[in-house]
């Protein structure tokens, strides 16, 4: 996974998976910052994930919002086809408190 914080790389619109899979190969995913701890979530194949916390703890970071896309998307629970909207709990560590992710595929 390779994450890129939002004044390091291109807007998450301009981004392509299969132009940064070229660049980095092996990288199952490139993850560009958004607002909001969010993030837009590049797969190699072209499959594009929009990931931004409902609810966002303070240990919430756009890297956790990525690990938890990937996860998602690798577990092949639901086909990553575009439209498709997921919401998923989030655990870190010993933290008490679990955050909330959305997910649509765009």
């Amino acid at each position: 996974m390779l994450l890129v914080p939002a004044e390091r790389g291109p807007l998450p619109d301009e981004a392509s998976g299969s132009s940064l899979a070229r660049r980095f190969p092996g990288c199952g995913l490139v993850a560009v910052e958004e607002a909001g701890h969010g993030c837009t979530a590049l797969f190699g194949d072209g499959a594009r994930l929009h990931a931004r916390w409902a609810a966002r703890p303070a240990w919430a970071s756009f890297a956790v919002a990525a690990s938890a896309a990937y996860a998602w998307v690798r577990s092949g629970a639901v086909p990553p086809r575009p439209g498709t909207r997921a919401r998923l709990t989030v655990r870190a560590g010993d933290h008490p408190e679990a955050g909330l992710v959305e997910f649509t595929v765009r």
